[in-house]
């Protein structure tokens, strides 16, 4: 067997794999699924979404996934624990393997042994997969950590009590016993590794929401979790004997969960929040819609709004079929908390975008929004382009980003779609077309407003010839707050103006 991507040995992934997975294949059968819900005493529909985060497809992606977002924000996460990081990276992965299996027991009825659990830390232990020289027993215990809670909510809670080792070793010894010496005695305040649990299961459990509850997971086992267009509530399209069934859900957060294309941490530590759609044939579905993806959104957020060093903001993208869509999500968020006033920013929609420039914006940080800034780029355009009456108020500068292109990088592609406007802040751009021509964009001067206005492909591939600055702006935004016409009066006074001894 191969390696897997991340950072478990692949004899440790491959036992788990086997021993807690294997089952979960079969159960996904129809008529499994079927006995397992009756079994457990709940819908079909909940007996679905439990297997949907269990899945060993699933398991897979969100620890690489996990791990990439690890490496974008341990430093502003754990800042205090730069030597640690390796031991901290490879924990997290197992810790996935780990919790995931755990959700799998409930699914199966199933208990965990001593001697599987045994196994995996021996498995690991002699890899020395977590980079520490310890105890067996140590790392057994390591390993069975987040076996003692089922929330964010509830670790924190335990961690807050006066004698926290006393209660983990208390909620676990019903499964597995360990004889010599004290059970947890290191999980208190005052050792390094409670320090360093805390920081991993607390970034564990904040990426654990933003996948595994989100529309990314819309296709698991032999059943596709649909959004209805009509009326915004969820569907199952389930194959049963040569026929497709839509079995209609009846929950508003899974209605809302299923309305969330995707979140992502950007490498800014903000959180892009992507809607699936924004408008619904029944009109009373907008609000309901908007009400859903609140609830979705406050429910795996709202415990990181009163943490002082969490200060992410989470990123509202607007849909293209309705732009107010977005809105109504961000007014109902502030009803259910105010603090999202502080903590939510709506952008313009990027779905579209060209891969290259979607992720040129989404990784460069916002322009300085200083007076004299703004100043003298109002001063610089009104010279550039003769237009002495040209203002911009402060919302004109929002979702406006300063970006730096490399030398020999591709600005633009002719034939793309244009979502974006650039203004070059310094010669060093070249410009070519299919047809042979050639040019060279001036400073200050617009790029790509024809395509935008129109809703056009690029008309041409413009290119860096030397490292330069740019303004990016959003089409909408463009429209909305920088772009000028004119009337025939008006357009013969900007003439006038730019031509001495010369008049219409």
């Amino acid at each position: 067997m191969k390696s897997m991507p991340h950072q478990i040995p692949a004899e440790a992934v491959e036992y788990i794999e086997k021993t807690f997975y294997f089952d979960l294949n079969a159960a996904d059968q129809w008529d499994n699924l079927l006995k397992s819900a009756n079994a457990l005493d709940q819908s079909i529909q909940e007996s679905i979404e439990r297997f949907a985060s269990i899945g060993v497809q699933n398991i897979r992606k969100f620890v690489n996934y996990g791990l990439e977002i690890f490496d974008i924000c341990k430093d502003d996460w754990f800042p205090s624990q730069a030597d640690n990081q390796s031991f901290m990276k490879n924990y997290f992965s197992i810790l996935c393997y780990l919790v995931n299996v755990k959700e799998s027991f409930r699914y199966q009825k199933k208990e965990i042994s001593q001697k599987e659990l045994g196994y995996i830390a021996q498995t690991i232990a002699k890899q020395q997969f977590l980079s520490i020289n310890s105890s067996e027993k140590f790392v057994l215990e390591l390993l069975l950590l987040p076996f003692a809670f089922d929330t964010l909510s509830e670790f924190q809670q335990i961690i807050s009590q006066e004698s926290p080792q006393i209660i983990v070793a208390t909620k676990l010894r019903n499964i597995i016993s360990v004889t010599q010496g004290e059970f947890f005695e290191w999980f208190r305040p005052d050792n390094e590794y409670f320090i360093l649990m805390t920081s991993i299961i607390t970034i564990f459990y904040f990426l654990k929401n933003s996948f595994f509850y989100t529309g990314t997971m819309k296709v698991y086992g032999y059943y596709q979790r649909l959004l209805d267009n009509l009326s915004g509530v969820v569907l199952y399209s389930i194959p049963y004997k040569n026929r497709m069934l839509l079995l209609r859900g009846s929950s508003a957060l899974i209605a809302g969960v299923a309305n969330i294309d995707s979140i992502q941490i950007l490498k800014d530590r903000n959180i892009l929040i992507e809607f699936r759609n924004g408008s619904f044939l029944d009109e009373n579905a907008n609000s309901r819609a908007a009400l859903n993806a609140a609830l979705v959104i406050h429910e795996y957020f709202a415990e990181f709004l009163v943490k002082p060093e969490a200060k992410f903001k989470l990123l509202l993208e607007t849909t293209d079929a309705n732009p107010q869509f977005t809105e109504y999500v961000f007014e109902q968020l502030c009803f259910l908390d105010p603090e999202y006033k502080n903590r939510v920013k709506l952008i313009p929609s990027i779905k579209l975008v060209p891969f290259f420039e979607r992720k040129r914006y989404l990784e460069a940080l916002d322009i300085p929004l200083s007076p004299e800034f703004r100043n003298s780029v109002i001063q610089m355009i009104r010279a550039a382009e003769n237009k002495p009456k040209f203002k911009l108020t402060d919302r004109a500068f929002e979702n406006v980003k300063l970006v730096t292109l490399k030398e020999n990088e591709t600005l633009v592609i002719e034939g793309d779609l244009a979502f974006f406007i650039y203004i070059p802040l310094e010669e060093g751009l070249e410009g070519s077309t299919m047809t042979g021509q050639q040019f060279f964009p001036k400073p200050w001067i617009p790029l790509g407003h024809i395509g935008v206005i129109q809703r056009t492909p690029r008309s041409a591939t413009i290119v860096a010839k030397k490292s330069i600055e740019l303004l990016m702006i959003p089409g909408a935004t463009y429209l909305t707050y920088w772009y000028i016409d004119y009337n025939e009066k008006e357009f013969k006074e900007i003439i006038n103006m730019g031509n001495a001894g010369f008049r219409l």
